[in-house]
């Protein structure tokens, strides 16, 4: 591993902070578009809804991935072709409300090249970097490195998801035991 990666948390210690607050802008941006008590059940444009909620969904997705503080531009570029190729997959693959929308390998598909296409980028990058006299070339070990990486990154923050709804469900349970319940505006006492 070269120094540049392995410092990498240590020469830029606003990365965290950034990625947070990437991760929570584009989660109320989602919500806001996709807002179930505004638009309800109603069809119209929810196809572009969709495809733009997925847009900002898969790109920063990307983006938490591939930033890097050097070529930040050419990160935030990718990012936004990945998303915009989910995205308009998500679009053309409807309409949502008909029989013949609703074939999830177009998705899955898309999402996959988009999920193989990240470390061949990343090591390409890396490599433009590194001063390789080859413009296209992709350094295997790299491109092998940043794909374990991304597998390893995917499955450690869902397992921190997973770790937090069951932290937040026996939390639940634990109240439930010692009998305070949910209380719904109409049966609520009032004290």
């Amino acid at each position: 591993m070269d120094s540049t990666s392995s410092n990498e948390g240590q020469d830029w210690p606003l990365r965290i902070w950034g990625l947070t607050l990437l991760g929570g802008l584009s989660g109320l941006l989602i919500y806001g578009i996709t807002r179930p008590d505004r638009f309800g059940s109603n069809m119209d444009g929810a196809q572009w809804r969709m495809a733009i909620a997925t847009f900002f969904g898969v790109g920063a997705l990307l983006l938490g991935f591939l930033v890097e503080r050097s070529r930040l531009h050419w990160s935030a570029a990718f990012a936004g072709v990945g998303g915009l190729l989910v995205a308009l997959t998500i679009y053309w693959n409807g309409p949502f409300d008909s029989d013949i929308g609703g074939e999830p390998w177009r998705i899955a598909c898309a999402m996959l090249s988009v999920a193989i296409a990240a470390p061949l980028f990343q090591g390409w990058r890396d490599a433009q970097g590194a001063g390789e006299r080859r413009r296209w070339a992709i350094p295997y070990a790299d491109a092998y490195r940043h794909a374990w990486t991304n597998v390893v990154l995917w499955f450690a923050a869902w397992t921190f998801v997973a770790v937090c709804w069951a932290m937040a469900l026996l939390l639940g349970e634990l109240f439930r035991l010692i009998g305070i319940r949910r209380c719904r505006p109409r049966t609520c006492p009032v004290n």
